[in-house]
Protein backbone atom coordinates (compact mmCIF):
# COMPACT_ATOMS: atom_id res chain seq x y z
CA UNK A 1 0.00 0.00 0.00
CA UNK A 2 1.55 3.53 -0.97
CA UNK A 3 0.91 6.67 0.36
CA UNK A 4 0.72 10.42 -1.04
CA UNK A 5 2.43 12.73 1.57
CA UNK A 6 -0.22 16.19 0.63
CA UNK A 7 2.22 18.62 2.94
CA UNK A 8 6.10 19.10 2.64
CA UNK A 9 8.60 21.57 2.42
CA UNK A 10 12.38 21.99 0.69
CA UNK A 11 14.43 24.14 0.27
CA UNK A 12 18.13 25.31 -0.84
CA UNK A 13 20.73 26.37 1.94
CA UNK A 14 22.40 27.87 -1.76
CA UNK A 15 21.17 31.64 -0.71
CA UNK A 16 23.55 32.94 -3.45
CA UNK A 17 21.52 31.14 -5.99
CA UNK A 18 18.11 30.85 -4.09
CA UNK A 19 17.97 34.26 -2.57
CA UNK A 20 15.74 34.50 0.63
CA UNK A 21 13.21 37.11 1.11
CA UNK A 22 14.58 40.21 2.51
CA UNK A 23 11.45 40.44 4.98
CA UNK A 24 11.98 36.89 6.38
CA UNK A 25 13.67 36.04 9.17
CA UNK A 26 13.36 32.41 10.56
CA UNK A 27 11.18 29.41 10.58
CA UNK A 28 8.31 29.69 12.24
CA UNK A 29 9.18 25.96 14.06
CA UNK A 30 13.02 26.51 14.61
CA UNK A 31 15.30 27.04 11.58
CA UNK A 32 16.18 24.38 9.25
CA UNK A 33 19.02 25.19 7.24
CA UNK A 34 19.17 22.49 4.36
CA UNK A 35 15.90 20.31 3.65
CA UNK A 36 16.60 19.13 0.36
CA UNK A 37 14.13 16.88 -1.39
CA UNK A 38 17.03 13.76 -1.64
CA UNK A 39 16.19 13.97 2.27
CA UNK A 40 12.51 14.30 2.48
CA UNK A 41 12.67 10.76 0.21
CA UNK A 42 14.74 9.14 2.37
CA UNK A 43 12.24 9.87 5.41
CA UNK A 44 9.11 9.02 2.99
CA UNK A 45 10.05 6.16 1.46
CA UNK A 46 10.76 3.66 4.39
CA UNK A 47 7.06 4.55 5.16
CA UNK A 48 5.77 3.92 1.97
CA UNK A 49 5.03 7.44 1.14
CA UNK A 50 5.70 7.35 -2.62
CA UNK A 51 4.48 10.81 -4.17
CA UNK A 52 4.47 14.45 -2.19
CA UNK A 53 2.48 17.75 -2.26
CA UNK A 54 5.60 20.03 -1.76
CA UNK A 55 4.35 23.51 -0.43
CA UNK A 56 6.23 26.41 -1.34
CA UNK A 57 8.99 27.68 1.14
CA UNK A 58 7.82 30.86 2.97
CA UNK A 59 11.32 32.34 2.63
CA UNK A 60 10.93 32.32 -0.76
CA UNK A 61 8.07 34.60 -0.82
CA UNK A 62 6.44 34.47 -4.67
CA UNK A 63 9.85 33.47 -6.12
CA UNK A 64 9.20 29.40 -6.97
CA UNK A 65 12.30 28.66 -8.80
CA UNK A 66 13.43 26.32 -6.33
CA UNK A 67 10.13 24.22 -6.27
CA UNK A 68 9.32 24.49 -9.91
CA UNK A 69 13.18 23.01 -10.37
CA UNK A 70 12.17 19.93 -7.86
CA UNK A 71 9.07 19.39 -9.27
CA UNK A 72 10.91 18.94 -12.94
CA UNK A 73 13.69 17.15 -11.44
CA UNK A 74 11.37 14.61 -10.44
CA UNK A 75 7.91 14.68 -12.29
CA UNK A 76 6.00 11.79 -11.22
CA UNK A 77 6.76 12.11 -7.39
CA UNK A 78 6.61 15.82 -6.96
CA UNK A 79 3.86 18.42 -7.05
CA UNK A 80 3.86 21.89 -6.28
CA UNK A 81 1.76 24.13 -4.55
CA UNK A 82 3.09 28.10 -5.44
CA UNK A 83 2.71 31.42 -4.01
CA UNK A 84 1.77 33.74 -6.05
CA UNK A 85 1.93 37.53 -4.78
CA UNK A 86 -2.11 38.71 -4.69
CA UNK A 87 -1.32 42.40 -5.50
CA UNK A 88 0.76 41.37 -8.26
CA UNK A 89 -1.17 43.50 -11.47
CA UNK A 90 -0.16 40.55 -13.43
CA UNK A 91 -1.79 37.59 -11.77
CA UNK A 92 -3.85 36.28 -14.06
CA UNK A 93 -0.68 35.98 -16.54
CA UNK A 94 1.63 34.66 -13.52
CA UNK A 95 -1.13 31.90 -12.90
CA UNK A 96 -1.63 31.02 -16.24
CA UNK A 97 2.16 30.52 -17.02
CA UNK A 98 2.49 28.12 -14.17
CA UNK A 99 -0.66 26.24 -15.09
CA UNK A 100 1.12 25.62 -18.62
CA UNK A 101 4.09 24.15 -16.33
CA UNK A 102 1.89 21.91 -14.77
CA UNK A 103 0.79 23.71 -11.68
CA UNK A 104 -2.68 23.52 -10.67
CA UNK A 105 -2.47 24.56 -6.96
CA UNK A 106 -2.09 28.20 -5.66
CA UNK A 107 -0.80 29.02 -1.62
CA UNK A 108 -2.35 31.84 0.29
CA UNK A 109 -1.07 32.79 3.60
CA UNK A 110 -3.19 34.27 6.00
CA UNK A 111 -2.80 35.08 10.06
CA UNK A 112 -3.94 35.50 13.17
CA UNK A 113 -6.27 38.57 13.92
CA UNK A 114 -7.25 38.62 10.29
CA UNK A 115 -8.43 41.78 8.73
CA UNK A 116 -12.28 42.52 8.18
CA UNK A 117 -12.47 42.16 4.80
CA UNK A 118 -9.17 40.44 4.24
CA UNK A 119 -9.89 38.18 1.07
CA UNK A 120 -11.35 41.02 -0.76
CA UNK A 121 -9.12 44.00 -0.21
CA UNK A 122 -6.05 42.12 -0.50
CA UNK A 123 -6.80 41.08 -4.35
CA UNK A 124 -7.89 37.29 -3.09
CA UNK A 125 -11.51 37.74 -5.09
CA UNK A 126 -9.24 38.06 -8.54
CA UNK A 127 -6.67 35.08 -7.53
CA UNK A 128 -9.89 32.49 -6.57
CA UNK A 129 -12.22 33.89 -9.79
CA UNK A 130 -9.11 32.97 -12.10
CA UNK A 131 -8.41 29.37 -10.08
CA UNK A 132 -11.78 28.44 -10.60
CA UNK A 133 -12.29 29.16 -14.16
CA UNK A 134 -8.98 27.12 -14.48
CA UNK A 135 -9.83 24.30 -12.45
CA UNK A 136 -7.20 25.08 -10.06
CA UNK A 137 -7.06 24.50 -6.16
CA UNK A 138 -6.40 26.97 -3.90
CA UNK A 139 -4.49 25.85 -0.51
CA UNK A 140 -4.84 28.29 2.46
CA UNK A 141 -2.81 28.46 5.37
CA UNK A 142 -5.50 29.39 7.79
CA UNK A 143 -6.33 30.10 11.58
CA UNK A 144 -9.64 30.01 13.42
CA UNK A 145 -10.24 33.68 13.53
CA UNK A 146 -10.17 33.74 9.76
CA UNK A 147 -12.51 30.67 9.53
CA UNK A 148 -15.98 32.69 8.88
CA UNK A 149 -14.03 34.75 5.88
CA UNK A 150 -12.66 31.38 4.31
CA UNK A 151 -16.10 30.20 4.33
CA UNK A 152 -17.81 33.02 2.89
CA UNK A 153 -15.20 33.31 -0.20
CA UNK A 154 -15.58 29.48 -0.79
CA UNK A 155 -18.83 29.71 -1.12
CA UNK A 156 -18.52 32.34 -3.90
CA UNK A 157 -16.42 30.18 -6.09
CA UNK A 158 -18.52 26.65 -4.72
CA UNK A 159 -16.68 24.67 -7.97
CA UNK A 160 -13.38 25.50 -6.54
CA UNK A 161 -11.43 23.33 -4.10
CA UNK A 162 -10.04 24.98 -1.33
CA UNK A 163 -7.78 23.10 1.21
CA UNK A 164 -7.17 24.26 4.61
CA UNK A 165 -3.61 23.30 5.82
CA UNK A 166 -2.43 21.82 9.39
CA UNK A 167 -6.01 21.34 10.64
CA UNK A 168 -6.64 25.08 10.11
CA UNK A 169 -4.13 25.69 12.89
CA UNK A 170 -6.73 24.87 15.54
CA UNK A 171 -4.07 23.59 17.99
CA UNK A 172 -2.79 27.02 18.37
CA UNK A 173 -5.57 27.62 20.53
CA UNK A 174 -4.91 26.69 23.98
CA UNK A 175 -7.71 28.40 25.23
CA UNK A 176 -10.38 28.00 22.80
CA UNK A 177 -9.93 24.64 21.15
CA UNK A 178 -13.07 23.52 21.56
CA UNK A 179 -14.60 26.51 19.87
CA UNK A 180 -12.06 26.16 16.70
CA UNK A 181 -12.95 22.82 16.57
CA UNK A 182 -16.15 23.22 16.16
CA UNK A 183 -15.75 26.78 13.91
CA UNK A 184 -13.58 24.02 11.53
CA UNK A 185 -16.27 21.46 11.36
CA UNK A 186 -18.63 24.36 10.18
CA UNK A 187 -17.01 24.58 7.13
CA UNK A 188 -17.39 21.38 6.21
CA UNK A 189 -21.21 22.48 5.08
CA UNK A 190 -19.02 24.18 1.73
CA UNK A 191 -18.90 21.30 0.13
CA UNK A 192 -15.97 22.46 -1.72
CA UNK A 193 -13.48 23.01 1.65
CA UNK A 194 -11.46 20.18 2.20
CA UNK A 195 -8.95 19.70 4.88
CA UNK A 196 -5.38 18.87 5.66
CA UNK A 197 -4.68 16.45 8.88
CA UNK A 198 -1.22 17.82 9.06
CA UNK A 199 0.97 19.33 11.88
CA UNK A 200 0.30 16.83 14.20
CA UNK A 201 3.01 17.69 16.32
CA UNK A 202 1.38 21.30 16.95
CA UNK A 203 -0.92 18.76 19.30
CA UNK A 204 2.13 18.53 21.83
CA UNK A 205 2.36 22.64 22.00
CA UNK A 206 -1.20 22.83 23.23
CA UNK A 207 -0.43 19.64 25.74
CA UNK A 208 -2.60 17.77 24.07
CA UNK A 209 -2.80 13.98 24.96
CA UNK A 210 -2.60 11.17 21.72
CA UNK A 211 -6.29 10.46 22.92
CA UNK A 212 -7.77 14.09 22.53
CA UNK A 213 -6.26 14.12 19.44
CA UNK A 214 -7.57 11.05 17.73
CA UNK A 215 -10.94 12.45 19.29
CA UNK A 216 -10.58 15.22 17.40
CA UNK A 217 -9.66 13.79 14.01
CA UNK A 218 -12.46 12.02 14.40
CA UNK A 219 -15.34 14.83 14.88
CA UNK A 220 -13.17 15.97 11.57
CA UNK A 221 -13.86 12.73 10.39
CA UNK A 222 -17.40 13.06 10.84
CA UNK A 223 -17.65 16.43 9.75
CA UNK A 224 -15.86 16.33 6.34
CA UNK A 225 -16.03 12.82 5.33
CA UNK A 226 -12.94 10.81 4.45
CA UNK A 227 -13.67 11.97 0.58
CA UNK A 228 -12.21 15.51 2.10
CA UNK A 229 -9.29 14.81 4.27
CA UNK A 230 -5.87 13.92 3.52
CA UNK A 231 -2.86 13.35 5.30
CA UNK A 232 0.53 15.65 5.54
CA UNK A 233 3.35 15.21 7.17
CA UNK A 234 4.21 18.90 7.55
CA UNK A 235 8.31 17.53 6.86
CA UNK A 236 10.59 18.96 7.89
CA UNK A 237 9.31 20.71 10.83
CA UNK A 238 7.37 17.24 11.62
CA UNK A 239 11.07 15.63 12.52
CA UNK A 240 12.12 18.08 14.93
CA UNK A 241 9.33 16.89 17.34
CA UNK A 242 9.28 13.13 16.31
CA UNK A 243 9.85 10.98 13.65
CA UNK A 244 7.91 11.24 9.66
CA UNK A 245 6.65 7.60 10.45
CA UNK A 246 4.65 8.96 13.81
CA UNK A 247 2.90 11.69 11.91
CA UNK A 248 1.79 8.72 9.61
CA UNK A 249 1.33 6.39 12.54
CA UNK A 250 -1.60 8.38 14.02
CA UNK A 251 -4.02 7.57 10.67
CA UNK A 252 -2.32 4.38 9.95
CA UNK A 253 -2.75 2.72 13.39
CA UNK A 254 -4.32 4.76 16.27
CA UNK A 255 -7.76 5.84 14.56
CA UNK A 256 -8.70 2.65 14.93
CA UNK A 257 -12.38 4.24 14.13
CA UNK A 258 -11.65 3.95 10.47
CA UNK A 259 -12.02 1.23 7.85
CA UNK A 260 -8.77 0.34 5.86
CA UNK A 261 -10.66 1.89 2.92
CA UNK A 262 -10.97 5.16 4.77
CA UNK A 263 -7.83 5.22 5.77
CA UNK A 264 -6.29 4.40 2.39
CA UNK A 265 -9.33 7.26 1.28
CA UNK A 266 -6.68 9.73 3.72
CA UNK A 267 -3.58 8.49 3.39
CA UNK A 268 -3.68 8.43 -0.30
CA UNK A 269 -6.63 8.75 -2.32
CA UNK A 270 -7.86 12.47 -1.65
CA UNK A 271 -4.83 13.97 -2.14
CA UNK A 272 -3.89 12.25 -5.38
CA UNK A 273 -7.68 12.98 -6.83
CA UNK A 274 -6.86 16.64 -6.09
CA UNK A 275 -2.78 16.92 -6.84
CA UNK A 276 -2.33 14.09 -9.16
CA UNK A 277 -5.43 14.06 -11.63
CA UNK A 278 -3.42 12.56 -14.46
Amino acid sequence: MQYIDSHAFVWSNDNLSYPITKDFTDLPAGKIEFSPPELLLRNGRPSSVDKFVLIQAPQYHSDNTYIIEQVTRFPEIFKAVVYVDPSSPKIQEEMTNFSRLGINAFRIITSTNLKPQFYKDYGYDLMFSEAEKNNHIISVLAYPDGFIQLKNISEVYPNLPVVIENIGNIFEEKNNFQKSLYDLCELSSSGNVFLKLSGFHGYSNNKLGLDELILTIEKLYSAFSPNRLMWGSDYPFQVLHETYEDSLSIIKNDCTFLSAGQKQQILSITARDLFFPY
